[in-house]
């Protein structure tokens, strides 16, 4: 049976931590005063274009300074529980990781698995660009670039209640989105296979390529699996050019004399 799994690409923004130290060059912390929270998450639901940001300051009762940030953690934990797939940049080692330690905090459990595909490990895997920050990238292939913003002051106005600030961390926030996943749809056909899910399998087109789903291909010859005594069909997906191998194991002479025999 045919499956449409949830795809949403994910960005989010979270506060520093509030501490005493010695002094400025020192980095042993004498006592946290308040730990990080999360700011705001910017996502886009595949196939749509709209990206969609929820920010601590859009829900009722926001006051300046506040840094209860449970009622946009729950929104961004029903998020993820809905989702299969979650495009992110850099989102192992920390989009996800920070959301489960905030999931943890509030007490809302764990949610449903879905396969974490990283943007930043498939170029650092796969490619040798300058740099595998998320700006550099976006510049090198002409996609565009991060928005410039205050820096720090950015995040401090917005947990003051900024309003300017506040909106432009949420235009921010979206256009990672948008150039998160616009980097995606261009490196994604080069993933390893520990890097993506199945699509062929997650949709239940088991004859469809396994980055995309898609059933149309160029077959493109004989493809020897790495123990050299399978051959297989070589596809090429017209949708995202992934190469695929064939559904159907093809005989070679050498199996068909030892099958002879």
């Amino acid at each position: 049976m045919a499956y449409k799994p949830v795809v949403v690409t994910v960005d989010i923004e979270n506060t520093p931590m509030l501490a005493h130290v010695w002094d400025m060059y020192e980095t042993n912390v004498l006592k946290v005063e308040r730990h990080s929270y999360i700011l705001s998450v910017a996502y886009q639901l595949y196939p749509s274009h709209k990206i969609i940001v929820k920010a601590i300051w859009q829900y009722k009762g926001y006051k300046p300074e506040a840094h209860d940030d449970y009622e946009l953690v729950k929104d961004i934990w029903k998020l993820l529980d809905s989702a299969d797939v979650v495009i992110g940049q850099n989102s192992v080692a920390f989009d996800i990781k920070k959301l489960y330690t905030r999931f943890l905090f509030h007490g809302l459990g764990v949610p449903k698995p879905f396969a974490n595909v990283d943007v930043l490990k498939i170029n650092h895997a796969v490619f040798k660009h300058p740099s595998n920050k998320l700006d550099e990238v976006c510049q090198y292939h002409g996609i565009g670039r991060k928005l410039p913003h205050t820096g720090k002051d950015l995040w401090f106005g917005c947990m003051a209640g900024n309003e300017k600030d506040q909106r432009l961390m949420e235009k921010y926030n979206a256009h990672d989105v948008y150039l998160t996943r616009a980097v995606y749809d261009k490196v994604h056909a080069w993933a390893k296979p520990s890097q993506h899910p199945n699509m062929a399998l997650m949709t239940g087109k088991y004859s469809g390529c396994v980055d995309c789903g898609s059933t149309r291909f160029t077959r493109r010859g004989p493809w020897r699996n790495r123990g050299g005594k399978t051959i297989y069909e070589r596809l090429q997906c017209i949708n995202c050019g992934k190469w695929n191998k064939g559904p159907n194991e093809m005989i070679s002479k050498e199996n068909s004399l030892m099958r002879a025999l």
